[in-house]
């Protein structure tokens, strides 16, 4: 059996690892969205305007039937953007007062969702959202380790 052929198991353990975490980040992303915005919408300097309900999609999960309102919010110098919310079926309001930041309007939120301080947003986004990245990562770094583990003892055998 060849030095390169005993490398193989390891690498492929290294590889798939490192799958498995970019696959638990993307997961988090999803769940998420981008915590990000939510934290300039809390700390930055926001402007309300009136958002416009334009559609509405059902979705349904294993739970529930739910919709996602979509509403179009226009700024003072014409330009319209787009935010949603999710609603029980059928609960759609026409109206709803939008958040944005006036630095970058496409980061909104319909005013009242989401988290009111940083404490909130500490707790929930940071805090919930960490605990479930890390058991989302935990098999993809065991790998991870387990394959670079493997082949310095290979090396080292060498």
């Amino acid at each position: 059996m060849g030095t390169k052929s005993k490398f193989i198991g390891p690498v492929k353990t290294v590889v798939f690892g490192v799958l498995c975490i970019f696959i638990a980040c993307m997961i988090w992303l999803n769940i998420e969205k981008n915590p990000f915005n939510e934290l300039a919408l809390i700390i930055r300097n926001t402007q309300t305007t009136t958002g416009y309900l334009v559609d509405t999609i059902e979705h349904e999960s294993e739970r529930s039937v739910y919709e996602v309102g979509v509403y179009i919010y226009r700024l003072p110098d014409g330009s319209e953007y787009k935010t949603s919310k999710e609603n029980p079926l059928g609960e759609s309001k026409k109206n709803e007062e939008i958040e944005y930041l006036s630095s970058n309007p496409a980061i909104s939120r319909i005013k009242g969702d989401g988290c009111t301080s940083v404490l909130e947003w500490l707790l929930r986004k940071v805090g919930a959202s960490t605990l479930l990245l890390v058991i989302f990562l935990m098999p993809g770094l065991y790998l991870l380790r387990d394959g670079i583990q493997n082949i310095k003892k290979l090396r080292a055998n060498n």
